[in-house]
Parts: C-alpha cells; structure tokens; sequence
C-alpha cells in the first residue's frame, strides 16, 4: 500500500526490472525496494512521508524519517510545491522534452534517463541536481519555464505563477529568470531528421503501392514532402519519388548520414531489400547514405494493445547494450530472458504461450533476433515479437547469409554498441561492406532492422 500511494503521488512507478508488489509485501525483496527507493530521492523521500502519513503517531515511523532526514538534505521541493506542479503537467503536452531537459541542466553530456513522455518523472529526476552554477537557479525553475514558454497562454501563466513562489523574490534569481524569458526562444539543440515513407500495397509485394512520404526533426511535428499518391505506384516509381524527397529543399544542408529513413511497412512488405535500393541520379543504395530502418504499420493498426509494452521497453533501449545471446539447444527459444535473445519460427508457431510471457515480463527482452527471414506463411515469430512490444527486431533476408553466424562479428563491438545507435552503426556496417566488395550474399547486405521508436508515435487514423 505504501508503494502504491508513492507511486501515486511521484507519477511514476518505483517497482521496476522484475520487482513485483508481492515480493515486497512477502518480504523477500526489501533490500531491493530498498535500492530502489535510494535510486530516486524523490521516490525515497515520499516514500519516507507516506509511512509517517499511515502509521502517525507510531515512533518507529518517525524515526525513520528523522534518520533520512540526519543523512539525506531536504527534497528541493515541498510536497505541496510537487503536488501542483505535477498537477499542471499531467495535461501538458511538451515537443522535445530531452532538448529542454539538456538545456535545463549545467551538466555536460548528461542526458535524460526518465521517460519524457511522463513530464512528472522528469521532473523527478531534475530534483537530483543542485542548482545551476552560471545563474544559482535550480534546473526545474529553468525547465518550467522553458516549458511555459512552449505552452497557451492560460497554462503559461499558471507555469509562471507557480514559478514565481518557487523562486521568491531573491534579486539574483529573479533577473536570471527574467533574462531567459526575456530571450524568447529556447536554446535549440538540433534533432535528428527523419524521412518517413509510407508503403500501402495494393497486393501482396511492393510492385504496385500508394506512397506517402513525410520530414520530421526530433520530436516537432511532421511536415508532408510528399502527400499520399491517388493512383499506386512502381516500384521504380517509388524510389524517384524518394530520391525527389531526400533532394528536397526541406533536407538541403544536412548531412545524409544524420537522416533516418523509416519505412513503416505492413507485415507483408517488412522483407523488402529497401537499404539497396538505388534512388537519386547517382543510383547509391539508400543504405550507403542514409540511416534505413522498417517500422510495423501491422503493430500500429493490428497490435494497439502492445503499445504499451512497446513504450515500456522504448525505454530500457537507451541504457542498453547490444549483444549476442547464446543460442540453445534444440527449439527452445528464447532461452534467457535477457536483454537479446533469439526467436525460431518453429518455437513461436508451436509454443507460442510460453514464448509471449518469455517476452514480455517488465526485465523481458527489448531486442529479438529471428533465425530465419519472415514470409507471408511463415511470420508466427514476427506476429509474435510485435504482439509482444519488442522494439528492435533483426534478422537476415538471404537464407546463404545467416545471422546466426554472423551477427557477433557484424554488430556485437568491442565495446557493444547501445541499442538507439543500432541505426547510425549499420550504417557504417553497410558502408564497410562495399568498401571491401562485399558481394549480395554478404550478412551486412542483407540484415533488416526493425526499430520502432516509442517516442515518436503516428497517429493510426492518419495513415493512408
């Protein structure tokens, strides 16, 4: 009960990885709630409160928030400060919320760990720092009023309200508040660009599909390049079409290299050899240039209820490493609930049960390697890991090139590469192949890569 009434009032769980409530409550896991609790100083702190709220005016309860407060400084916010100021962002939506968190805080290379979809845990988590050193203003004043600045005029000013009582009426702060309001625009650290291409196939292959191709950066809104075409197109048509879009002014100056283009495909069209194809008047494959990966338009139309376990494990694929599983013997995949682990057809389609709780414990999988290509009537694997809320899939399209010997060499480092630089480092795989005359049987030819980003979500209606 006392977990659950923290976690209400923090806006964020504390449980997490495979801590359940029934471990907690049994007693088998106190030491762990314990790590937990110290991992998060808000969490520990209300947690703390929430005790002396249930058992006042037991001693034992009081003392233990006297010892917290012996060995741990005072939370930067009162109960009552977080309470409203947690109130107002539950229904405030917020573009680029890890670009204001950076530019929040004073130290370099940090980043957000909290899911920044949850405008309370992020706020969590900037309690942890002191305050800015250039300023003497606490990160969460600087967020907040970055955040105000983003919002309609009513919420802005309940922001800056609230504001205003946090930082009081000290001379120094007051004007570096004034300073940052008075710039106008937040400092904007540029995001990566996404070319997103939509493929609607009128049969069962890509010869014949409506295109629709959009540019986005970072989490603004999508812009259309290219609105969805009234009659299906070739498949040479398709790659002028995105050649024209990598070509358009909306993408002049940046780097290929620093463009991801997604194609959200349905379950049919996910075999696609999409990173050789040749667009532009030099003929490159899109994988020589540009960051290529699928994304499940099935997951989005056929699967909504996973979207939650897909936003769960989005997040874990930031503090995640790569790496290769061993494989086990005969059909039982996956063995390990790991990070990676494998996936057969054979162990999908005649355990499939078994293999979807595999998949989705909170500690569960987040990437999935299939031993064999998916096809049309034999996708039982693919079905399964997008059911599930697996966000990064891989698996090789050539039977002669197979990932199962030579994924380590190709992907596994040293070091292992993390999880969100999958995309930019087969890239560079890719690149590394035809500098060696890789031929089309090379693994590093053919390998997909399914990365489905949790942060950055079309709307279902919307598409075609």
């Amino acid at each position: 009960m006392c977990v659950e009434l923290s976690e209400e009032e923090i806006g964020e769980p504390i449980l997490r990885d495979v801590l359940t409530r029934a471990d907690v409550a049994g007693g088998t896991a106190l030491l762990a709630l314990i790590d937990q609790l110290l991992a998060c100083e808000v969490a520990l702190w209300i947690f703390a409160y929430t005790i002396v709220d249930i058992y006042r005016p037991d001693p034992i309860a009081n003392s233990l928030l006297d010892a917290l407060k012996l060995h741990r400084p005072d939370p930067v916010l009162t109960r009552e400060q977080r309470a409203d100021l947690h109130r107002m962002c539950r229904d405030i939506v917020a573009w680029d919320v890890p670009t204001l968190f950076r530019n929040s805080i004073d130290r370099i290379g940090y980043t957000l760990h909290s899911d920044p979809t949850n405008l309370c845990a992020v706020l969590n988590e900037l309690e942890e720092f002191q305050a800015r050193a250039e300023d003497g203003l606490h990160p969460i004043a600087v967020f907040v009023e970055y955040l105000a600045a983003d919002q309609p005029p009513e919420s802005a000013e309940r922001l800056r309200a609230w504001l205003r009582e946090f930082i009081g009426e000290r001379t120094r702060h007051v004007n570096a508040l004034r300073s940052i309001r008075d710039d106008a625009t937040v400092p904007v650290v540029p995001g990566p660009w996404h070319c997103l291409v939509y493929l609607d196939p009128v049969g069962m292959d890509a010869s014949s599909c409506y295109v629709w191709i959009q540019v986005q950066e970072g989490s603004h809104p999508v812009e259309p390049l290219r609105s969805p075409d009234d009659v299906p197109c070739t498949e040479a048509e398709i790659r002028t079409r995105i050649g024209d879009a990598l070509n358009s002014p909306e993408l002049g100056g940046i780097d290929p290299a620093d463009v991801r283009v997604e194609f959200f495909l349905p379950a049919g069209l996910v075999n696609l050899p999409i990173d050789r194809w040749q667009v532009g008047a030099a003929g490159v494959p899109l994988g020589l240039q540009y960051q290529v990966v699928v994304r499940s338009v099935t997951r989005l139309q056929l699967f909504r209820s996973a979207h939650a376990y897909l936003r769960g494990n989005w997040s874990r694929t930031a503090t995640t490493r790569f790496s290769v599983p061993p494989l086990p013997a005969g059909t039982g995949f996956p063995a390990t609930t790991g990070a990676t682990c494998w996936l057969s057809e054979q162990a999908a389609d005649q355990d499939r049960n078994r293999m979807f709780v595999m998949l989705t414990p909170p500690a569960g999988p987040v990437c999935v390697l299939l031993t064999e290509a998916p096809t049309d009537d034999h996708c039982e694997a693919l079905k399964l890991t997008l059911a599930a809320g697996i966000p990064v899939l891989l698996w090789s399209r050539h039977p002669q090139a197979m990932l199962i010997s030579g994924i380590s060499g190709l992907l596994a480092g040293p070091p292992p590469p993390w999880l969100r630089d999958l995309p930019s480092i087969l890239l560079q795989v890719r690149i590394a192949a035809a500098a060696r005359g890789a031929g089309d049987r090379d693994l590093a030819n053919n390998v997909t890569l399914v990365y489905d980003d949790a942060d950055r979500m079309p709307d279902v209606e919307y598409i075609f």
